[in-house]
């Protein structure tokens, strides 16, 4: 079919909607026909297989790859799993398909838990040593809170591996067999991380050694603050509260001010945020993170300390607008009067030559037009 049609076209783009056109409503009969049970869904794994080897146009490859996986993670029924990871399996060991992996965690992300861990055992016993996939691995066992150390338990191939030999270490601390795995480590030939990280793990009184180093590798101009932040978390796991304060507050010195915001919105550090917007309120900043704050005094108190700084930032009719929309929503919060006086006694106290906002606050403490802004 592609052949016929990349023959008969004038150029890419004309060959590419003929083709389109073409492989959407095969793809629709088979859906038809899988969904009256009258197709296998070996059939549709064929026909990818085909399209994986075919040499398509590249500029359009990754919208004729995202509409097949896709489809085919829709038709994909329950009787299908066990096909499916063999399939998934067999394909994604031939080197070949490396490069389509993202179209493939379409498929995989859509099965359970349990079954992507099998998938990832046949892809780690069956295949060759892939460091990189037992790193991913080890991160899926993470985020869904899995036994690692049983997990990795028959994947002797990796034995050399550091996050191998961490969790070897790991499961002596958990046997009470702290002695022979000092003398283990005592033995070790390691890269340097690997060392601190077994070092505050089997020495009590050496917790923070790891902590350290990876604060004197920002210090060294490692830039990937993000990264860092997330092994220390996954590391020290509870006991990463007795460090956090202490590493923002150093890293805080080291980014830019939009950076540093960024690390604590995407790590959802609650506390270090409330912490951060109680010295230097900043309304996007609180926007962002309003919903992780459960108490609502605090979370009235930090909205007006924000706005109370946005009214610096006033110019003209537009930021009054804005600003009228933003009071609006806070006095929507208050439902007691007297705590509305007060709050309008403390913006007409810090802006008291601001005739305008005078009149925003009377406007509002009086039940004037606030009910009929529209924006």
């Amino acid at each position: 079919m592609y052949k016929r049609i990349y023959r008969d076209s004038y150029n890419d783009y004309i060959c590419y909607h003929r083709f389109m056109k073409e492989i959407k409503s095969y793809i629709s009969r088979l859906i038809s026909l899988k969904k009256m049970n009258q197709l296998d869904i070996v059939c549709f794994q064929n026909v990818i297989n085909d399209l994986l080897s075919m040499n398509y146009i590249k500029g359009y490859r990754h919208r004729l790859m995202t509409y097949i996986f896709d489809n085919y993670q829709k038709t994909m029924k329950m009787t299908d799993i066990s096909i499916t990871i063999n399939w998934l399996t067999q394909t994604l060991l031939n080197n070949k398909n490396k490069e389509y992996q993202q179209y493939f965690e379409m498929i995989i992300f859509n099965l359970s838990l349990e079954n992507q861990d099998k998938l990832y055992q046949q892809l780690l016993i069956q295949g060759n040593y892939d460091e990189a996939l037992f790193f991913r691995y080890i991160q899926f066992l993470k985020a869904n809170h899995g036994n690692i150390i049983d997990k990795i338990k028959g994947l002797t191939k990796y034995k050399n591996n550091e996050q191998y030999i961490y969790y070897h270490f790991v499961a002596l601390i958990q046997n009470d067999q702290r002695k022979k795995a000092m003398q283990e480590y005592q033995k070790l030939k390691c890269s340097e991380k690997l060392q601190y990280q077994l070092q505050s793990l089997l020495y009590p009184d050496q917790r923070d050694a790891y902590y350290q180093y990876m604060k004197q590798y920002i210090q060294n101009g490692y830039n990937n603050v993000m990264e860092i932040c997330q092994e220390l978390k996954d590391y020290y796991v509870d006991d990463w509260n007795d460090y956090k304060f202490d590493f923002y507050q150093f890293v805080r010195n080291k980014l830019t001010t939009f950076d540093y915001k960024r690390v604590i919105r995407d790590q959802e550090e609650k506390d270090i945020m409330i912490d951060e917007l109680l010295n230097y309120p900043d309304m996007y900043m609180f926007q962002a993170f309003k919903d992780y704050i459960d108490d609502q005094e605090l979370a009235i108190f930090l909205y007006m300390t924000c706005l109370l700084n946005e009214v610096e930032n006033i110019k003209n009719s537009q930021a009054y607008m804005n600003f009228e929309y933003d009071l609006q929503q806070l006095f929507d919060m208050v439902h007691d009067s007297l705590a509305r006086e007060e709050i309008a006694c403390i913006f007409k106290e810090a802006y008291p030559k601001r005739k305008k906002l005078h009149e925003i606050l009377n406007d509002f403490l009086d039940g004037g037009n606030n009910d009929e802004i529209k924006y």
